[in-house]
């Protein structure tokens, strides 16, 4: 029953808190998104203790347990914390209209945007990581395979060219220095498909690094309502004391002039101010509703450029690493005729990745 009428509750129905509550599989104290926004209302467990000791169960507060009830006890106290931090607020108790509201989820989804961009670049660097070292693990295997091929040698130069242990060393040495070649050109295949694939996911980066600016944007616009609010019940307050000043016949008559024609000014101040930071804020919104149109056709035109890209670059990889094997492979079974036409394919196919 608690947990619905948080969902239910018109200031809590789409906060990014209630889903991070909800949604969070492990321990709330630990997720730094919830600590970020804790620490952004200034929530803090202390005075809740009664409140936590109703909603916690009690086979977690006996002995044996007391890690596992603090844990529990400190997520439950941060999140009422917050409940009573955004429905006592003046500012949750506001209709807000459309464009407003739309706006405002807009940012709770530029910042999932980001955490989710923030995945992806890590995977992806990871990834061309992970190639990098592939590259470097087939130089090394073709460095010491090429070693490996110069040792057979010298015993086939030992025990002499037309003796069976000679023989058998030449062909050794051969096949050693056919995989040492594979492998070397392997090597140039994936350290070429490594810096590509970096290259083809920047635009992740680039998009990672602009939805700070665009948040930021958009809260300009909430604090600029903010500011409206701040005005238009300072005002309220102004013009009931003038009011309540005109309209009274206790205490002097200057004394009720000079004060009536005192608060008379601060409403008139007030109302040029609400009128300037109306018409701002009428630009910010305007301006944020078409750069954020801007922002979604540019990022669905990149990322598309930018996936057709890594898919091409995927494909050219293992293409010219199929082919490089299968020639090596060809040539180890002897068909050198067929070797000899897959070489010079895969060796088109090397070029065109690297000219890409």
């Amino acid at each position: 029953a608690f947990l619905r009428s948080l969902v239910m509750h018109p200031a809590l129905r789409d906060a990014e808190a209630l889903k991070l509550f909800l949604l969070q599989p492990g321990e709330l104290q630990y997720n730094p998104a919830w600590i970020a926004l804790m620490h952004h209302i200034g929530g803090s467990p202390d005075g809740q203790e009664s409140l936590v000791g109703s909603l916690v169960p009690g086979a977690l507060s006996g002995h044996g347990s007391g890690s596992t009830s603090s844990k529990a006890a400190a997520g439950i106290s941060s999140l009422v914390a917050w409940v009573r931090n955004s429905v006592g607020s003046p500012s949750s108790k506001r209709e807000l209209d459309e464009d407003e509201q739309q706006l405002r989820h807009a940012k709770d989804l530029m910042r999932d945007l980001e955490r989710l961009l923030q995945l992806c670049c890590e995977s992806a660097r990871v990834l061309c990581g992970h190639m990098e070292s592939l590259s470097s693990d087939l130089y090394e295997l073709g460095r010491n395979m090429g070693m490996l091929s110069k040792w057979e040698e010298a015993v086939r130069a030992q025990s002499g060219t037309y003796t069976e242990a000679g023989y058998s060393a030449a062909k050794r040495s051969v096949d050693c220095k056919q995989l040492s070649v594979a492998s070397a050109r392997q090597n140039a295949v994936w350290k070429t498909a490594a810096v590509k694939t970096a290259a083809s996911l920047v635009s992740l980066h680039d998009y990672y690094i602009l939805i700070p600016e665009a948040v930021a944007a958009l809260e300009e616009r909430e604090r600029c309502l903010e500011q409206i609010h701040d005005l238009e019940a300072e005002r309220a307050q102004k013009q009931a004391d003038l009011n309540k000043t005109t309209g009274s016949s206790k205490g002097p008559v200057g004394g009720r002039d000079r004060r009536a024609y005192t608060l008379t000014n601060s409403v008139e101040r007030l109302d040029e101010q609400l009128k300037s930071c109306r018409d701002q804020y009428l630009v910010i919104k305007q301006r944020n509703m078409e750069e954020l149109r801007r922002l979604n056709l540019s990022r669905e035109q990149d990322f598309h450029a930018m996936m057709a890209n890594f898919a091409i670059v995927q494909s050219q990889l293992m293409q010219s690493s199929a082919d490089l094997w299968r020639n090596t492979a060809r040539q180890f079974t002897g068909e050198t005729g067929a070797g000899a036409a897959e070489s010079g394919a895969a060796q088109a196919e090397d070029e065109a990745l690297r000219d890409d």
